[in-house]
């Protein structure tokens, strides 16, 4: 099996452990909500279940199926947000100019 197959297996392999993943979170949804209509305390219903009962309450909490927090793909680099300011500063002659001309006054002093 070359390099290829074996990287597109895996990413079948990821897409078929998510689904399962969501079908759980969904059936555990589910069980949660019907053991608590029952009238099963949290505390009950998470010994039964095998789980904390904070994640009990959380789904209790919760109206419907809880969705991904965020996309799907790549996430970008962490330091993102702040890479304009960086490039800001590498772009002016020194830190003190760049510190100069944010204040608003004509020199800065720079120790």
């Amino acid at each position: 099996m070359d390099h290829f197959q074996r990287l597109t297996n895996l990413r079948l392999d990821r897409k078929a452990s998510k689904e399962r993943t969501r079908e759980h979170t969904r059936e555990l949804f589910e069980s949660i909500h019907a053991l608590s209509k029952m009238g099963m305390k949290n505390a009950q219903v998470a010994r039964e279940l095998g789980i904390h009962r904070h994640t009990v309450e959380k789904y209790l909490a919760l109206k419907t199926l809880p969705q991904r927090r965020r996309p799907a793909g790549r996430r970008g680099c962490i330091m993102g947000q702040y890479m304009h300011g960086v490039r800001v500063v590498s772009a002016t002659k020194s830190k003190g100019e760049d510190l100069a001309r944010r204040s608003g006054r004509g020199r800065a002093w720079v120790s």
